[in-house]
């Protein structure tokens, strides 16, 4: 069967001093056009009660556009992009008015140190060779790392982190969906904070902490910018390097939760984790940790590599998990302090999250075991949950960031 698969391939950019500064100009006129079609809306709806629509305020652009040679010297979907995001915004505002959301997220003004990225929605098909071309540049801008593809580009993304330029390229692929896995190993993850996540073979993946690794860097950076005068070249330059240290932190996210999820994707036929609440925990005392984990991240890259790898993964409630024996399915209180699981029933003895992740398991393997689920038949035949649950193996994965 022929699907749809959206990709999105990430590349860097190496521009010269030219090329940089038309990327600049592109990033600094978008966001012009944004600040005045927001500050257009805000007035409307002030005024009458009626705002304006993306259509109209593009037509609006085409007469500015006639009227002013330095806009027009610019291409038009660089100016159309900040039109696109202002209309995105107040969408997205109103609908969070319609469900009740309690955080509205009104849209806002857009200053130069926050309007990072444009995008062309028709981009040149002359990508090849190491280089690129972005409408209105005359020269192709080198380019590394960009994965081939076949079918013409849908959409290009052009980011500025720091002082680094990339692409984002989003293609359409025309491919056949990878049936399913036999499902011969299965595994159930747990995720935490001590140990980024505890499997039920019994291996356990530290937690690198990225963002507290790096905090006291990050600390003196933001101390020296601080110290100096808004806008001079001091202060840039001290801006400079608190963007570079916030870059590194995020690079080393991106690698970490790359690694281990094309490990575990790799190793198992059939994944089980919890379906967290992911935002409602980050409201609490331990936000900042469970942000710098970044459980989300890790979980959605599992998620897309099993489908393009035909490996089953399953999001269960993750109620109980924790205090549910694994063996006999006695409850047994604990705290948070409480890391070894005990149960006065059976005698099982073993790590708490060990055992929270045997539970994720087997309600996995359960919910498999009713019609209509998605990977029954010959795959599950002969697979048990307690079969499926080994010994302990010995030795790490093969990621970043684990002891």
């Amino acid at each position: 069967m022929l699907v749809d698969v959206l990709r999105v391939l990430k590349f860097r950019l190496y521009p010269n001093d030219s090329q940089r500064a038309n990327l600049s100009n592109y990033l600094d006129q978008a966001r012009r056009v944004y600040n005045r079609a927001l500050e257009q809306r805000i007035y409307a709806i002030r005024s009458d009660g009626n705002g304006f629509g993306l259509y109209d305020q593009q037509k609006q652009l085409t007469f500015q556009r006639a009227a002013d040679e330095q806009m027009a010297s610019i291409p038009v979907e660089a100016q159309r992009d900040g039109l696109r995001r202002v209309d995105s915004a107040f969408k997205n505002f109103f609908r969070c008015c319609r469900e009740g959301a309690k955080k509205k997220g009104f849209p806002r003004f857009k200053s130069a140190s926050r309007y990072n990225s444009v995008t062309f929605t028709s981009p040149s098909n002359e990508i090849g060779g190491g280089r690129i071309r972005i409408p209105g540049i005359r020269k192709p801008i080198r380019c590394r790392g960009m994965q081939p593809f076949e079918h013409a580009p849908k959409r290009l993304t052009i980011v500025r982190r720091a002082e680094k330029w990339f692409g984002r390229i989003l293609v359409d692929d025309q491919k056949q969906a990878p049936s399913k896995r036999p499902i011969k190993k299965a595994v159930g993850i747990d995720m935490g904070l001590n140990s980024f996540l505890t499997t039920s073979d019994g291996l356990r993946v530290q937690c690198p902490k990225h963002y507290r690794r790096l905090t006291p860097q990050l600390r003196r950076a933001q101390r020296l910018l601080s110290r100096r005068t808004r806008g001079g070249g001091r202060w840039k330059r001290a801006l400079l390097r608190v963007q570079r240290i916030h870059a590194k932190i995020a690079d080393c996210r991106d690698d970490f939760t790359h690694k281990l999820s094309k490990q575990l994707v790799a190793d198992y036929d059939f994944i089980a984790a919890e379906k967290l609440n992911i935002k409602g925990m980050v409201q609490g005392r331990l936000g900042k940790s469970i942000l710098d984990a970044a459980w989300g991240q890790f979980l959605f890259r599992c998620s897309y590599k099993a489908e393009n790898a035909g490996v089953t993964v399953i999001q269960g409630n993750p109620s109980g998990t924790s205090i549910d024996c694994s063996r006999c399915g006695e409850p047994v209180p604990k705290t948070l302090s409480d890391r070894i699981h005990k149960c006065p029933k059976c005698g099982l003895t073993i790590d708490r999250d060990e055992n929270a992740a045997r539970n994720v398991l087997m309600r996995a393997l359960m919910n498999l075991s009713t019609p209509g689920a998605v990977g029954v038949g010959t795959c599950t035949e002969g697979l048990t949950a307690t079969a499926s649950i080994g010994e302990p193996q010995v030795g790490p994965l093969n990621c970043a960031g684990q002891t």
